[in-house]
């Protein structure tokens, strides 16, 4: 198994982890605990074997072998589970990055649409200005003038 430290221990949606000096701790004490039982000759879980089951125990290294391939298998699920929360938080962060961005541009987007809209007022107020000018200015000189704007729509002799 080879680990340089223990697990976490921590309650992790209801789950809670433990070492692995604490896990082969408490298997010794199950395997004393049973090894007590057979000098003794009387173990209360014993009587919860259905008949006809097997009740010889496996041996302590066996039950040793055991606890270490589920618990290697456990460390291997756990770092999975840490990998993909790391994965998942990242996406997560992502995600907000880019909502916030979207924020951003719609905000501009609405601010620029309200500044071209008053330019365009702003430029067709010009244009009836610029227009009732040169009617001025021709009815001042006698001449005819006319205004021509066909980006505005605006054709008038005057």
């Amino acid at each position: 198994m080879g680990q340089a430290g223990p697990l976490l221990q921590a309650a992790v949606g209801g789950l809670q982890v433990q070492t692995r000096s604490q896990i082969v701790g408490a298997t010794h004490e199950k395997c004393d605990s049973e090894q007590d039982e057979r000098q003794v000759g009387y173990s209360p879980r014993l009587e919860e074997v259905p008949s006809g089951a097997p009740t010889e125990k496996k041996s302590h290294n066996k039950i040793l072998t055991t606890v270490e391939t589920r618990l290697d298998v456990l460390e291997a699920s756990l770092e999975e589970l840490y990998q993909g929360q790391r994965r998942l938080l990242g996406v997560e962060s992502s995600q907000e990055e880019a909502k916030s961005r979207i924020e951003k541009v719609e905000s501009l987007i609405d601010q620029l649409t309200k500044d071209t809209k008053d330019s365009v007022r702003h430029l067709h107020e010009v244009v009836a200005e610029l227009g009732e000018v040169s009617s001025l200015h021709g009815l001042l000189h006698g001449c005819s003038v006319i205004v021509v704007m066909p980006s505005f729509g605006v054709r008038a002799v005057l």
